[in-house]
């Protein structure tokens, strides 16, 4: 055997044996080899990796006396270990051929790792002595992980059909994987779907629906923003002007019901606290909502997450506050659609502007319902989220723009304390934020629940007016809740809550709970489990039929 050296010694060329080109020359190193493959679709792919053993070859000068050992790693999984190819061909010169399956995931890369451990022959130069491989070749789908070795007669090559094989198979792959390359960058034409020259008007004019699909990037997951279970959200920017493009997922029934509501329902509104729908796209295959991009995120994002870099002072939190309450005041009574939101909390309430001056926008208006002209209560299937439900609608499905202010209120005690309604224990209990508010309450030490993050740097008397309004919006009954209207003239007037609102006489047969369990809140424990406290956040999970949203 003849080897010449290339690329500092590791690159081995063979000049007799195999007659096979893919397998008379090899990569060879002292340690680590490793290959990627970039653009990738996400999938399942079969990796083929093909082996000869062209340097520990020789009987000559007794180089085939060596032995080379070495760990094969796919996606960063060990798949192979101690492999020796001249052991697995059974014999120098011979060809082994690998099969393994891959999953390509998110980041449309396919990773292939040999190793050398340290173990087999140590020879010089030490370049000799790490992994080596001849070909490698990955194609879309999965097989069952085999060995593959051909006995070699004569010259030990290949039959000219199966070369051509080869060479035809690494021309298709290598077309595959420069198209999916184009198409992951853009470069190549997209589906297209109906109706894409429809105009959406925007801030700096108008544009097509097919222009919002390119901003995307056709969707491309790094423009991804957020995710729920309505769909995923899309950045995108057009004309200088940055947009959220919300995306429908598995359009079933009812989520194609809330798509349409949504359109309806924010069409007519407009105002500064509520977010700004431009407009929507419907078709066979693609539900698309454009709104006004809303940098913060949401309160949630900014509250409960520990990475947020938005730190909410007092006055951000007391104007978050009342900027939710005119919201709601506007689709409660000033709005031309009059409306129930059903899903007020703090997921859904998004935060714009500066640092500074931020400005809360009610958001995901799917389970609104419009209020029927001359009737204050509907009847309606029960739907929202967990720990915000009012008592009469989650028991009963009694609605009324009274349900909004139940969450609201709830809302309120989140962003005053800084925590979230509802935290899961490891024993599986829920606390409920809400039950520590009214056990606070009756033993008079309310202002335990502001939050321990604003120190002393926050205004004791605004503090206890915005809890105190918290616990009447949060009232078992609906007629001791204050209206929007109300509340804005709290927060905004400095008013009291007792200056503004004068309960109505309450007949006690009307209560949602009985007397006796809204006396003894303070000695039942504030859990999911066992008997339900005063507050009804934990009471209401056990009735069945509910249809409520994480």
């Amino acid at each position: 055997m003849s080897e010449t050296a290339i690329s500092s010694n590791y690159h081995k060329n063979i000049t007799c044996g195999i007659s096979n080109d893919v397998y008379a020359t090899a990569r060879i190193c002292p340690v680590s080899l490793k290959y990627y493959g970039f653009c990738l679709r996400q999938g399942n792919y079969t990796v083929t990796l093909h082996f000869a053993e062209i340097v520990y070859s020789e009987p000559e000068d007794l180089s085939i006396l060596g032995e080379r050992v070495f760990d094969i790693y796919i996606q960063d999984e060990r798949v192979q270990e101690n492999f020796n190819p001249k052991v697995a061909a059974r014999g120098a010169k011979k060809d082994v051929i690998l099969n393994y399956n891959a999953s390509v995931k998110e980041d449309h890369t396919l990773r292939i790792h040999l190793y050398w451990a340290g173990k087999g022959s140590l020879f010089t130069p030490p370049a000799t002595n790490g992994p080596l491989i001849s070909a490698i070749s990955v194609t879309s789908g999965m097989k069952s992980p085999q060995y593959q070795f051909i006995e070699r007669k004569g010259h030990n090559g290949l039959s000219a059909p199966h070369i051509a094989l080869i060479a035809v198979a690494s021309v298709i792959f290598t077309l595959f994987v420069t198209l999916l390359c184009l198409l992951h960058m853009g470069w190549l034409e997209r589906e297209r779907f109906p109706n894409e020259e429809k105009r959406i008007e925007l801030q700096n004019g108008s544009v097509s629906v097919g222009q919002i699909i390119d901003a995307t990037n056709n969707f491309n997951s790094k423009m991804e923003i957020g995710r729920g279970g309505f769909g995923t959200v899309y950045k995108a920017q057009i004309h200088g002007q940055i947009v959220a493009v919300k995306k429908l997922s598995s359009p079933s029934k009812q989520k194609l019901q809330e798509f349409n509501t949504e359109v309806h329902s924010l069409s007519s509104l407009k105002h500064e606290n509520v977010v700004r729908l431009y407009g929507g796209y419907s078709g066979k295959e693609l539900h698309l909502l454009i709104y006004e991009y809303m940098e913060h995120k949401s309160i949630a994002d900014a509250l409960f997450e520990t990475r947020s870099r938005l730190k909410l002072d007092w006055k951000t939190r007391r104007e978050i506050c009342l900027g939710i309450a005119k919201g709601l005041k506007y689709l409660h009574g000033e709005s031309r659609l009059q409306m129930v939101h059903r899903d007020i909390k703090a997921q859904n309430i998004l935060l714009g502007g500066t640092d500074g001056n931020l400005t809360a926008k009610i958001s995901d208006f799917g389970l609104a319902m419009l209020c029927e002209e001359g009737n204050e209560n509907m009847v309606s299937k029960v739907a929202g989220t967990h720990g915000y439900l009012a008592p009469e609608y989650a028991m009963r499905g009694i609605l009324s723009q009274k349900a909004d202010v139940y969450s609201f209120g709830v809302l309120l005690l989140e962003i005053v304390s800084g925590k979230s309604n509802a935290v899961s224990r490891p024993t599986q209990e829920t606390v409920f934020l809400l039950d520590t508010a009214y056990v606070y309450n009756k033993e008079g030490r309310l202002a335990d629940l502001v939050d321990k993050d604003l120190s002393s740097c926050y205004d004791f008397t605004e503090a206890m007016r915005i809890l105190n309004l918290a616990m009447m919006c949060t009232s078992q009954t609906p007629t001791l809740r204050p209206t929007m209207s109300e509340v804005v003239s709290v927060l905004q007037d400095g008013k009291t809550v007792e200056q503004v609102f004068v309960a109505p006489p309450t007949d006690s047969s009307s209560m949602i709970m009985t007397g006796a369990s809204l006396s003894s809140s303070a000695e039942i424990s504030s859990t999911s489990t066992g008997v339900p406290s005063s507050e009804f956040s934990s009471y209401f999970m056990i009735k069945e039929n509910i249809e409520t949203k994480n």
